[in-house]
């Protein structure tokens, strides 16, 4: 178990956890990667604290992971985001954008 579902578990007042399926987007469909999800772990206020991801893109998809934490980002940060070269992780960036707080 990931350590920050640890610390989500065993503070289910102040966290909240949220499954995210996304096998079913087109880039996903295409790798025959449906399966593939994040569990995603939310402050109160509603921002990213952290993530376990399921999918043969981790390793991209944990960067765009990090860079939403550390930046504590809400949906508008993700909307202004433009990849040079767009990939599977811009169709979960638009699925975490709307799952993230907007001010």
């Amino acid at each position: 178990m990931c350590q920050y579902l640890a610390i989500v578990e065993a503070n289910p007042g102040t966290y909240q956890t949220e499954v995210a399926p996304f096998g079913k987007q087109l880039a996903f469909e295409y790798k025959l990667a449906l399966d593939a999800e994040a569990t995603l772990a939310f402050d109160q206020a509603g921002y990213l604290i952290g993530a376990s991801l399921y999918t043969d893109d981790a390793d991209d998809l944990i960067n765009l992971i990090t860079m939403i934490i550390n930046g504590h980002m809400i949906s508008n940060d993700l909307h202004q985001q433009i990849f040079a070269f767009p990939s599977a992780t811009s169709g979960v960036m638009d699925l975490l954008a709307g799952m993230l707080p907007t001010k």
